[in-house]
């Protein structure tokens, strides 16, 4: 994603630099990218002096900036796609192939529920069992609202985005591996089994 940001700043159209005219990746996109990186280091020098609801804050605030860069770059790829595909086919490419945003957007919304658990067991007095049951549910009903925008809403811009559910895959694959004991499986156990062995899953 850097990478190819970074790299409009070289190319050229007929008249000026890629990034201003047309604008495929319009001020939102940088606006929303450089508050996100902001927020990364905040959220790191919080986490580290476990300051842990304001770090909660700057996280569910990265994965909202996250939603916004992956909004603009649907929004200037909708406006710019038929150019693109005429004169600049990687670029389109490159835009189309959102997976590096997705990718770092699916890691913040599932870190951030594993800091809103921590806040609840911690801070909230809820034992590690309920926040566990909380968080997933609240998963549960972000990949559910996903798979109805991708499939339903959204389908057109959000097609080429492939890597939300192998993050999600590997992330409660590993929850598993760590936390399931087959001999007494706990409530949270279950959910995630069911989870992992459903149909659509």
């Amino acid at each position: 994603m850097h990478v190819y940001i970074l790299s409009t700043t070289c190319k050229r159209t007929a008249c000026c630099p890629m990034y201003c005219s047309p604008a495929v990746l319009p001020n939102g996109f940088f606006i929303s990218w450089i508050f996100n990186m902001l927020l990364n280091i905040g959220w790191l020098l919080l986490w580290d002096r476990e300051v842990i609801i304001a770090s909660l804050i700057f996280l569910a605030l990265i994965a909202f900036t996250n939603y916004l860069v992956i909004f603009f770059s649907c929004y200037g790829l909708k406006e710019y796609e038929a150019w693109l595909n005429k004169y600049h086919k990687v670029d389109l490419w490159c835009m189309r192939m959102l997976n590096a945003i997705a990718t770092y957007t699916t890691w913040t919304a599932v870190a951030t529920l594993i800091n809103f658990t921590i806040v609840l067991n911690y801070d909230a007095g809820m034992t590690r069992s309920d926040a566990g049951t909380v968080s997933l549910s609240i998963l549960l009903g972000e990949v559910s609202a996903w798979f109805i925008a991708e499939n339903f809403v959204f389908e057109k811009h959000l097609r080429y985005i492939l890597t939300v559910y192998p993050v999600l895959i590997v992330d409660l694959s590993r929850n598993m591996t760590k936390n399931f004991d087959t001999a007494d499986p706990s409530s949270n156990g279950i959910f995630l089994g069911d989870a992992c062995s459903s149909p659509g899953s």
